[in-house]
This record gives C-alpha cells, structure tokens and sequence, in this order.
C-alpha cells in the first residue's frame, strides 16, 4: 500500500485484510490522528509499517501497534509525539510491547526530556535508533543514548563500534557516580541492590550497566577540587564551512576522525563522494598561524591536541 491515499485507520486495515502475508504498509500522509485496535490475526505477518507524518500526538495510539509479532520496523517521524510512554510503564523494566522491533525512526517530534529516552530502553531488541536530538540538558550528552539504551547499535545512521559504546558507557557512569552513591549504590554492586526509585527512574539501566562492567569510583570523599568537570572532557569547538557559516558541535577526544568526517557529511548531506579536508586553528593562536591539518582519518581528534573552543576548517 501507498502513502497519501487518506484512508482511515478501519479502512486501511480492510484492505490490508485482503493480503494475509502483508510484509511492508506505508501509511505516511493520511491525516490518521487515531489508530484503532488491531483484531487478532490481522497484520500478523508485518515487518515494516510507516505511519510517519500522521498527527497523532499521543503515543498511546501506537500500543494498538505493540502485539504485532513480527514488526521489526517501524517509522512514526513527524507525528507531533510530545514523549514516549509504555502501557506498561511502572512494570518491570523490560516493556510487553514491540518484541520484535530492532530499528524505530522517531525523528522530528518534540520530545523534550530524556524520559523518553528511558522509556525507549525498555525495548528488548531495538538496535537502531532514529532520533530527534533536540534535547537540552546540562548534565546530558546525545552519546548517552548507546549507555542508556543497552542494545543500540546505531543511532541516526551513524554505527557505533564496542569501542566507542564502551567509551560512552563509562563516560556515563563516570558523570553520575556521586548521584548512583546518593540513591544507595555499592561499588560492587548485584542484581540485589536496591537503589532509591527517583535514581531508577531516571537511569533505568545504570545498575545493570554496573553489574556488567564495573561501578564507577566512590568520589562523593575523595574528588580532587583541581580537577575540572567531567562535562569539560568534552570538546567544544566550531567548525567553519567553505561559506563562512559555523556549526557548533562537542566532541569526545576519542572521536576518530573519520567518524568526525562521517557525521560532517551526513549532517551537511554532501554525497559520499565528497573528499572532506579539515584543518584546525587554536583557540589561542597568532594571526599569521598556519592551519594544522587533520590529515589521519585512523587517529582521533585527541591525538592532534585539538583543544576545547578550537576551529575546525572544512573543505571540500
């Protein structure tokens, strides 16, 4: 099926009762601002459904969607969604709800807080992650999101390899140690260990991140008052396009910088064939300083001593 032919919801699922191996509906344009319960046998062969760009507003218009046993993909961009929330939400952390879906595109919808990003962590096979990173949050970084989300393996096209997840991981546990101790963590902490609910609610999956790799150090006692902020590990820098426009961007030092040239070009949308130069000035530089070539793609952006508040010179 097509997008745009403005059924409704009842409509579309008589038509998709006349294919019962139905494998792919694309639904995207039909002013849908409700989706109805999904009858028993219906749509059970589905992997892929678009109902993107449908107002729907309420996420709980896609619990009708949740008991179908075999989509693993599903596109709901544009649909106005203001957060994400599980029926079954207060359960135990693992949602009932989409079990077999591995990529969600939930891009261009105003969701604002990082619950949302809680909730999409209860989904036990989701893999690959489309999404709006909008949100605004001092003590939050989008890399997060691989930390948060256990079984993410790319978020916004973009493949994270084990050991950048891994990088993330502990950078996450690392900026909210002294929060995990306050809420009754232990350094060596089990699938026992009780930690206050305001804490759980918020890192959903933090214990079980500790579990599996190490809790972070105790530094409620022992923080050293010359150290800067974990949040000052990341690199801000602005990077000039060829038309004098600037991006700004944060940057983990391990960033490789073929990685970086990679976000560059999907960010900007040039085609993959474009050969992506980049060069940097300090911070603190003369007038008549030379650009220092990036000229490594198998090194990271630590390696060339790129500093916080440089500029990085784009070319193409």
């Amino acid at each position: 099926m097509n997008n745009m032919i403005n059924y409704d919801w009842q409509q579309l699922l008589t038509c998709a009762d006349m294919f019962p191996n139905l494998h792919s509906l694309q639904v995207a344009f039909n002013s849908l601002r409700t989706l109805g319960p999904v009858p028993v046998g219906s749509l059970s062969q589905l992997r892929l459904l678009d109902v993107g760009a449908n107002p729907l507003r309420d996420f709980s218009e896609l619990w009708h969607l949740s008991q179908l046993p075999r989509l693993e993909e599903l596109n709901i961009n544009s649909c106005e969604l203001p957060c994400v929330k599980f029926e079954d939400d207060g359960c135990q952390h693992s949602t009932q709800h989409f079990k077999s879906l591995t990529s969600l595109y939930i891009a261009n919808n105003p969701l604002d807080n990082w619950k949302s990003v809680c909730q999409l962590s209860r989904l036990a096979s989701l893999e690959n992650l489309t999404f709006g990173l909008q949100i605004k949050a001092d003590d939050y970084f989008p890399e997060f999101i691989y930390a948060i989300i256990r079984t993410l393996k790319m978020l916004n096209r973009t493949q994270v390899t084990v050991k950048e997840k891994r990088d993330y991981e502990l950078f996450y546990l690392k900026k909210f140690s002294c929060p995990y101790y306050d809420a009754g963590g232990s350094e060596n902490p089990t699938s026992d260990t009780v930690l206050n609910q305001d804490f759980v609610q918020e890192h959903p999956t933090f214990l079980q991140l500790a579990i599996d790799i190490g809790a972070p150090f105790d530094e409620r006692g022992h923080r050293d008052k010359s150290q800067a902020p974990l949040k000052d590990q990341m690199l801000k820098v602005s990077i000039l396009l060829p038309d004098g426009d600037r991006l700004e961007r944060t940057l983990l030092p391990s960033v490789k910088i073929s990685r970086l040239k990679m976000m560059l070009r999907r960010s900007l949308k040039l085609p993959h064939s474009a050969k992506l130069k980049l060069s940097y000035t300090p911070k603190k530089s003369c007038r008549d300083e030379k650009n220092i070539p990036l000229d490594c793609d198998y090194k990271d952006v630590g390696f060339f001593s790129l500093g916080d508040g440089d500029t990085i010179h784009l070319s193409w």
